[in-house]
Formats: structure tokens, C-alpha cells, sequence
């Protein structure tokens, strides 16, 4: 009968598998495999993770070799791996048996692992009290990648909060807008800030829409708001003039066209639900009809912050006021000095315009501020801190923030719900006192023509129903789904009612 040699040495040398026993009698197989009796069959020494051994010779030192004969080799085992997906713990087991199979949680990448890691789906929780990771295998955040039990990145469209790679699983989120986060939960060029949502205008960038863009020319920006201011001026002079005659289909019309693209544009408030075309045509609306002026990169002519914005939203009103009072006073000198009108006549014509004026800029912009000042009450929580909705760089907190919620809790009781109250206050009164003053059956033409006469009060119905979209985006402004859902069901129940009257 053929031999083959085995070498005799100290069981380390013998193979990185082997390890002695306790009183050094013999080799046993390290963790991760397990021993066999060497079959008869087996014509060769070794294999791909198959090892040959021979007892250890105490006598000897194992410092010798010799050959044995295969009728020899009773005694010899052989280290076999244990299977994929199960994994043996222990050194010197005998049996394949002994590999045990990994949890449902966990898998063994390779033949012969003396233990377990968790799938690409799991990962071991950092346990900072102890400072050291757990055993057990949780779920993968969501838009993590994990590799052998660790998160190892994050997928684009999601952001990490800066600090946090031990405990990342409580601090990874999902962005508003996945283009500006890319991946490792980092800003994409033209982003920063807590989940990228605001505009890096020291690289250049400004909003446009719901994304950021590199700013165009500094003259062409101005160029553009200076136009679409003056068009918003000629459509206010147009409609105050329009609105001062009773029964004026243009006026009407213009009334019913604002109305339409104000709800359109109130569409472009639901976050990235649009194809850009259509959200163009939506921004644009709202251009148009003053609600909405993302379509001009404003920020990219002149840099104010949340709270500088709200006050002159605030401020608005008043400004109305002030403004309309010094030209309509002037307005009066003019009629004086060239004896257009008589005195009497032309403090009759300066006050009934002053007034349609003022009331029309209120109503036409009363959707803008009412979002405005609602959205002072919308924060969102991201990691352990509460933001402002519709700038993450303001936390929802402090006294600043607290002085400014007063005011917005001022401008919703004076403004949001005073200017609906108060228009039907001068409706009810001009239409059951005909000796009111002119000025008030001006307004009450303006928003009474077009309607029944029993329905007189329903432009004050339609100027509810906005406020009533604009609180659906402000809140449901974390789920764009639900914003629509909130804009539908108001719409609809608007529609019966409208059927119903």
C-alpha cells in the first residue's frame, strides 16, 4: 500500500486551525470547525480547507517527521469547516452537529466562522452608557447602509446630523427634496443647512421654486421684480378704478380670475408633488395673483431672514394705510389747485377711494399674509430640537421666537379672522341702511356684484375658504399627500355648499 508523509510538529505549525489541548495529549480543531477520522478514500494530504494532523508526540517534541502508511493513519482527523450559515463557537467539537445555524437576524458570510454578523438588513446598536456595541442586530434605519453589523453610510436623499456616527440610527432623516442630499447624508452643491433645505447664498445660490439655482445676473434679477411689481401696480390701480362702478363685468371678472389663480397657486405650496412644467405654471399664479413670489429669486437681490420677512408681511397693513393716505392726499391737493372738482366733491371722491384702496390691497393680499402668519406656528421636530417649517435655520424656541408668535397671534385675530368679519360687518350694514356713506356701497358693490342679492356675503365665504387651504398646507406641511387631501376635502365641501345655497 502507497504512503504519504505527515509531519509531526507543534500543533500551531501544523496548521493555523490547530491548538493543543489542555494536558497537550493531542490537536484540536480551533472554533469555526470541526474534527473528523480521516477516511480511507482520501489519497492526499490536504485540500482546500481540509488539514491533516497526527497526534502529538510528548516524547519527541514534535520536532521529528516520518511517514505513515495509510493503514497507519487510523489514529489521523481531519478539521472540516463548518457549513455556510452556521457558525461553531467552541474549539475541539467532533461533529457537524455542532455548528449551530445563525439567528434569522444574522448570517456567516464564509465556511468556518466561529460566529455570527448581522445581515445587510441589521446592525448592532451603539450603547453609549456602556460604550461599546450590542449583540443583538436591529433593523437598519431607514436610508442607511449597513455591511457587517455596522451602518457604514447613508443613502442619498437623506441627511445625517453632523456628530452623530455612533448613534446615527436617531439622527439620520429623510429631505424634503432627496435631490439636495446626496450621499453619506451630506448637502448637494447650491444646499445647506439642517436637511438641506435652505440655499447657500454665499455660494451663490437662491430659491427658485422649491429648489436652489445658481443666481442669475444681478441686473436681469432686478429687471424682472421691477417689471412684476409695476404689472401688480397697474392690475391694483385697474381694479380700484373698475371696483368704484356698480355693476362692472370687468371688474367681476377680474375678481373671479384672482380668486382662481390664488387657489392655483396655492398648489405650488404642496412640497415636490409637481412635474416642474406644471409647478412653473403654478408659480407663476401666483405671481400674478400676489401670493407667490418664488418665481423671482428675491434672495438673490437681497438677503432678509424669516423674521424680517413676517414683520413686513406684518406691516403690510398698515403700510396700505399710510401709503394710500399720503397719495390720496396729494390726489386732493391736485383736484383743489387745478379746480377739477369742487371741495366738497373732492373729498367725497379722495375718501371713496382711499377706502375701496385700502380694503382692496387687504383682500387681494389676505392669502399671502395669512400664510405668513401661519407659518410662524409650524415647526417640525428633527433630532431632538423643534424648527420653523419654512426656515429649519430658526429653532422654535427662545424669546425671540416667543415675541414674534405673540405678534402672530395678534395678526391672527386682528387680521386673519378680523378682515372676513369685518368686510361682512359693512356688507350687512350698507345693504340694510341705503343712507350709508358711499365709500361703503362702493365695497359693498365690489363684492356683492356677480352674486344674488341673497347672497351678498359669499366673496367673505370665498375669502374663508382660502384661509381654510392655507391652514391645510400649514398643517399637514410635514406630508405633501395630506396637504392635498386637506385642499380637496375643503374644495369639495365648498362645491355642496355652493350647490346646496
Amino acid at each position: 500500500m502507497s504512503s504519504f508523509p505527515v509531519i509531526l510538529a507543534p500543533c500551531s505549525a501544523i496548521t493555523a486551525l490547530t491548538i493543543p489541548s489542555n494536558d497537550g495529549s493531542e490537536c484540536l480543531c480551533q472554533s469555526g470547525y470541526y474534527m473528523e477520522p480521516l477516511s480511507s478514500s482520501i489519497s492526499s494530504s490536504s485540500s482546500d480547507n481540509v488539514f491533516l494532523f497526527s497526534s502529538f508526540d510528548n516524547h519527541t517534541g514534535g520536532d521529528i517527521s516520518t511517514n505513515y502508511r495509510l493503514a497507519d493513519a487510523s489514529s489521523l482527523s481531519v478539521c472540516y469547516p463548518c457549513p455556510l450559515d452556521t457558525f461553531n463557537p467552541y474549539s475541539g467539537k467532533r461533529s457537524v452537529a455542532d455548528c449551530f445555524h445563525c439567528p434569522e437576524t444574522q448570517e456567516a458570510t464564509d465556511v468556518g466562522q466561529s460566529l455570527c454578523v448581522c445581515k445587510s438588513t441589521h446592525f448592532n446598536k451603539y450603547n453609549s452608557t456602556s460604550q461599546q456595541y450590542n449583540d443583538d442586530c436591529t433593523p437598519c434605519p431607514r436610508g442607511t447602509v449597513c455591511k457587517s453589523g455596522r451602518i457604514i453610510g447613508v443613502k442619498s436623499g437623506f441627511w445625517l446630523e453632523p456628530g452623530f456616527w455612533l448613534n446615527i440610527e436617531e439622527h439620520v432623516f429623510e429631505c424634503d427634496n432627496a435631490q439636495s442630499c446626496q450621499y453619506n447624508g451630506t448637502c448637494s452643491a447650491g444646499y445647506v443647512g439642517v436637511l438641506c433645505l435652505l440655499c447657500d447664498r454665499d455660494g451663490g445660490y437662491g430659491a427658485s421654486g422649491n429648489a436652489c439655482q445658481p443666481c442669475p445676473a444681478r441686473a436681469a434679477n432686478w429687471a424682472v421684480l421691477i417689471v412684476a411689481l409695476l404689472a401688480m401696480l397697474c392690475f391694483l390701480v385697474y381694479l380700484v378704478i373698475a371696483g368704484k362702478r356698480a355693476k362692472n363685468k370687468d371688474a367681476v371678472s377680474m375678481k373671479i380670475l384672482l380668486n382662481h389663480l390664488q387657489v392655483l397657486s396655492m398648489l405650488s405650496a404642496v412640497g415636490a408633488l409637481w412635474a416642474e412644467p406644471f409647478e412653473g405654471v403654478l408659480r407663476a399664479s401666483g405671481v400674478f395673483s400676489f401670493f407667490d413670489m418664488r418665481l423671482i429669486s428675491t434672495d438673490c437681490i437681497v438677503e432678509f431672514g424669516f423674521y424680517y420677512r413676517f414683520g413686513f408681511y406684518v406691516l403690510i397693513p398698515l403700510l396700505t394705510f399710510i401709503i394710500s393716505t399720503i397719495v390720496h392726499f396729494f390726489i386732493y391737493l391736485y383736484f383743489l389747485i387745478r379746480k377739477v372738482k369742487t371741495k366738497a366733491e373732492a373729498r367725497h371722491a379722495v375718501i371713496t377711494q382711499f377706502v375701496l384702496s385700502v380694503v382692496m390691497v387687504n383682500f387681494i393680499l389676505y392669502p399671502a399674509i395669512s400664510l405668513k402668519v401661519l407659518e410662524v406656528f409650524s415647526c417640525r421636530e428633527i433630532g431632538k430640537l423643534q424648527y420653523l417649517t419654512s426656515d429649519p435655520s430658526i429653532v422654535c424656541e427662545g424669546s425671540t421666537y416667543q415675541f414674534w408668535t405673540a405678534v402672530a397671534y395678534v395678526m391672527l385675530i386682528v387680521f386673519c379672522m378680523g378682515l372676513p368679519l369685518g368686510l361682512f360687518g359693512v356688507l350687512y350694514y350698507t345693504r340694510r341702511r341705503p343712507q350709508a356713506h358711499y365709500a361703503l356701497k362702493v365695497i359693498m358693490h365690489f363684492f356683492s356684484d356677480g352674486f344674488k342679492v341673497k347672497h351678498y356675503y359669499w366673496e367673505i365665504v370665498i375669502l374663508l375658504r382660502k384661509f381654510l387651504i392655507v391652514v391645510m398646507l400649514m398643517v399637514f406641511s410635514k406630508n405633501s399627500q395630506y396637504q392635498l387631501l386637506g385642499i380637496l376635502w375643503v374644495i369639495i365641501i365648498s362645491v355642496l355648499v355652493h350647490s346646496l345655497l
